[in-house]
């Protein structure tokens, strides 16, 4: 983790420890609230009518980008798979209240919403077109070692 790159605002670094176990559970929680009274300072402000959605968007999805970066910091620090734990839940919560409405974890922590057949399909889909890349690339590697550089083959359209 890059974490002892960050400064606090007397420019020390802001964490020892790379992945931040200098900062107890408590500190790491302590932030994500921070974030959150952030996102909703200016989600008052919005309200009251200081300044309109649009205006305001690009701020609020940074909070937002915030918020969620020191909760999966929090969540790795506890221990914690987030994107597994999203998903696990949001399916547990959807088959208790009878909604066919699932989430499922692509390769490389993506999340696929959709009717639980759709989910499944689209994983599948992905699967394919990883698996057909993945042996694209192996050739062209063996390729490359055996006769030099060629050129790449152009993707084909889904």
């Amino acid at each position: 983790m890059r974490l002892p790159q960050f400064k606090n605002p007397k420019g020390e670094p802001a964490h020892k420890e790379p992945d931040g176990s200098d900062w107890a559970l408590s500190a790491w929680c302590n932030a994500v609230c921070g974030e959150l009274g952030e996102a909703a300072n200016l989600i008052k402000k919005i309200e009251r009518g200081d300044f309109t959605l649009e205006e305001s968007r690009e701020a609020l999805g940074k909070e937002f980008a915030d918020i969620a970066t020191y909760l999966d910091i929090l969540a790795m620090r506890a221990g914690i798979d987030l994107g597994e734990a999203i998903v696990g839940k949001f399916n547990e919560v959807s088959e208790r209240v009878g909604s066919s409405v699932r989430i499922a974890a692509l390769p490389g922590g993506a999340l696929v919403a959709g009717h639980a057949r759709a989910a499944d399909e689209e994983i599948e889909r992905f699967n394919r077109t990883y698996d057909a890349n993945a042996a694209r690339r192996h050739q062209y590697d063996e390729s490359e070692t055996k006769h030099g550089p060629a050129p790449a083959a152009p993707l084909k359209q889904q």
